[in-house]
């Protein structure tokens, strides 16, 4: 499948067969997939919590409460469900973790490259935590989000179906599942799985506005 076809194919899927369940592989994909986003200067400040057993999703099901009551049986019905986190604090550990990481890859030819690499990451974190929390805060998570295009147009490219859900309460599933004393809080949850017969969103075109309303070239 091309990547346009891809693109064309996915679709915010509103039900799921809970009968349909994905494969180890198919998982094992969508985690490589995430693993491998890319990040501001290769931050990774994230975490992936994936949801598959029944206990798992029930407990996540109660933050779709009230007006986000809706979601509920997405995330009782699709077979995975991941929760993306960001980091709600970034100091030298991190810049440590992503700099071992690095000379472990083979990415520095020369300790004067690691060097370099290490002052830019420093100072770059550096500036970033004189910002104010607010601000820092929404840096860190918008990286969640570019992990989260990736893996909703891998999972299309597979065939899988998938939804992004913002409708939760994220507080009460942070504590649900110990993100905040782990220094993450969640940003947005994705549903996978395939859709059902009760999905009217499956059966409807595509409507996206036309490219001469969002494109200018120069």
């Amino acid at each position: 499948m091309s990547i346009v076809n891809s693109a064309e194919r996915r679709y915010a899927a509103k039900a799921f067969d809970p009968e349909k369940n994905l494969t180890e592989e198919q998982v094992q994909t969508l985690k490589t997939v995430l693993r491998l986003s890319p990040s501001s200067i290769n931050i990774q400040a994230w975490h992936f919590v994936l949801l598959r057993s029944a206990e798992a999703k029930s407990r996540l099901a109660k933050s779709c409460h009230g007006a986000f009551e809706y979601n509920a049986k997405k995330v009782l019905s699709a077979p995975l469900v991941m929760l993306l986190c960001a980091k709600t604090d970034i100091n030298t550990a991190q810049v440590e973790q992503v700099l071992n990481q690095e000379l472990a890859d083979g990415r520095f030819a020369s300790e004067t490259v690691k060097a370099e690499r290490q002052a830019l990451l420093s100072g770059y974190i550096d500036r970033l935590n004189q910002q104010p929390q607010a601000d820092r805060q929404s840096w860190l998570d918008k990286q969640t989000y570019i992990a989260l295009g990736n893996v909703l147009l891998a999972a299309a490219d597979m065939g899988i179906d998938s939804v992004p859900v913002e409708g939760f309460d994220k507080a009460m599933a942070d504590a649900e599942f110990g993100l905040t004393e782990q220094g993450y809080h969640t940003t947005v949850m994705a549903c996978f799985g395939y859709h059902s017969d009760e999905d009217f969103n499956a059966k409807l075109p595509k409507s996206r506005l036309p490219a001469s309303a969002l494109f200018t070239e120069l």
